[in-house]
């Protein structure tokens, strides 16, 4: 499967609500990914202009925009980060 690697930048609001209820948000979202028959590969912090990168395995770009789509509506702090998206393989 293609590797693909989502960048994100989490908003004021987000750090306050990971803040108040930290998690492990890789395992949060490798469960999602499960479910959209996809597969997580490390979560990274990052400095500048991205808090942070997942790299997943995903079948199809059809995948990963219904991975990016659902865990914006249903991950805890929902749109509370930006992401862009791009193919790594």
């Amino acid at each position: 499967m293609p590797l693909y690697i989502v960048q994100f930048s989490y908003t004021p609001a987000a750090w306050t609500t990971l803040a108040k209820n930290s998690e492990d948000r890789g395992v949060v979202l490798g469960r999602l990914l499960k479910k959209l028959d996809s597969r997580l590969t490390p979560i990274y912090c990052c400095f500048g202009e991205s808090d942070g990168c997942a790299i997943f395995e995903a079948p199809d770009e059809a995948a990963v925009l219904a991975t990016i789509i659902t865990a914006y509506l249903t991950l805890p702090s929902q749109n509370a980060c930006h992401e862009k998206e791009a193919a790594l393989s």
